[in-house]
């Protein structure tokens, strides 16, 4: 069937409108033969809009038509498709939104991998690939592990453009963790201040997967007077308590900010840990809890856990993400043009040259360094 272009009454869709197209998008028969797709995937972030509004000004300019691809990888295998028709017209001004306007849909819902009520996922992500010239994706690790997949096994054409609150990256920044580590110092420093009026000791989480980058820099934005993150295991009774005794015999406050997979023994030598598919890991998502409960009976004071994950994904975009995403854009539409697939934009305001996209996820180059985040760490905390 042909899939009518995106529309509102009154022009340009207004913020967090665009997932009402679901409802009339589908996989269009006969595209034209200079149609490329765009897909949001993976978890949110912000400058993925600048990216897309980028990526559709250039291809539109370049002669091309941008198709976008709603719900992330769960549009790409649908067997009808979730694909819409995006004009610059329509775009216009999104690159100051928060989130994806076309969703992310579901990651585990990616083409290589198992989708119930779905046969054959991977076939009709390639079926539906097969009518377009190419494929523009903005996500993280795990859409990037997909990407180099689609490519390495499957022959697909795919540009990349790094985009995760994460900042997981060591080779590029990624799109998304200026603006959730500004973000994340403004929760912070709101913390601080009534940590300070009610005496507590303030245990903030923050997200990042198995990465401590994101809650380091948002230690460090926010002045934090200490950090744990995943790089940099930690013993508390020697590396944290006297640090919070001090502070109170000052009469001062204390605010700690951890890592959402960090690591830490307490004081009866016990590792917060569970059991995962290759052995035991530290807990995801319950570590500032858990934190905040151990502190309060091994110290004898108050705590506060708080957690402010998802409002960082969903930050307003700062300047750097939306000149850098729009750049990112603009790159990934020239190359497309230019037939230069299967590779990497950096995203910088100053283009840097691109990188492979072949071997970057499955050799783990993409994680970044521990003596990155472990040496910040030592000059703030060590």
């Amino acid at each position: 069937m042909t899939v009518p272009q995106a529309s509102y009454p009154g022009g340009p869709i207004p913020y967090r409108d665009f997932n009402r197209l679901i409802l009339t998008a589908g996989s269009p028969a006969n595209p034209a033969k200079n149609s490329v797709l765009l897909l949001h995937g993976g978890g949110d972030s912000p400058g993925m809009n600048a990216a897309l509004e980028g990526a559709v000004i250039g291809l539109g300019r370049l002669g091309w038509e941008p198709w976008a691809v709603l719900n992330g990888w769960s549009g790409l295998t649908d067997p009808l498709g979730q694909f819409v028709r995006v004009t610059q017209t329509q775009l216009n001004g999104i690159r100051l939104w928060p989130s994806s306007l076309p969703g992310t849909g579901v990651r585990h819902k990616s083409p290589i991998e198992k989708i119930a009520g779905v046969e054959n996922p991977l076939e009709i992500a390639l079926g539906h690939l097969a009518k377009f010239q190419g494929l523009i994706v903005m996500g993280g690790n795990g859409s990037g592990f997909v990407s180099e997949t689609l490519v390495a096994q499957h022959s697909a054409k795919i540009v990349f453009i790094p985009a995760t609150v994460d900042g997981d990256f060591l080779s590029t920044k990624t799109l998304g963790f200026d603006s959730a580590v500004d973000a994340g110092k403004k929760s912070l420093q709101a913390l601080s201040a009534t940590s300070m009026s009610c005496g507590k000791v303030m245990v903030v989480e923050i997200m990042g997967g198995a990465s401590g980058a994101l809650a380091l820099g948002v230690a460090a934005a926010g002045g934090a007077d200490y950090a744990i993150v995943p790089e940099v295991p930690i013993d508390l009774q020697q590396a944290l308590y006297p640090r919070i005794q001090t502070a109170l015999d000052l009469n001062k406050n204390f605010v700690i900010v951890v890592g959402e997979s960090a690591d830490w023994t307490n004081a009866s030598g016990e590792r917060f840990l569970e059991q995962g598919s290759k052995g035991l890991r530290p807990v995801a998502r319950k570590i500032g809890e858990a934190l905040a409960h151990t502190i309060q009976q091994e110290c004898r004071v108050s705590t506060q856990h708080n957690a402010p994950l998802h409002q960082l994904r969903g930050a307003d975009p700062v300047s750097s993400d939306i000149l850098g995403g729009m750049v990112a854009g603009l790159r990934a539409a020239q190359l497309v043009s230019e037939s230069k697939y299967n590779v990497i934009v950096p995203v910088d305001v100053v283009p840097s040259p691109t990188i492979p996209l072949v071997g970057f996820f499955t050799d783990g180059q993409s994680l970044i360094h521990q003596l990155y985040v472990g040496g910040l760490w030592q000059a703030l905390y060590g």
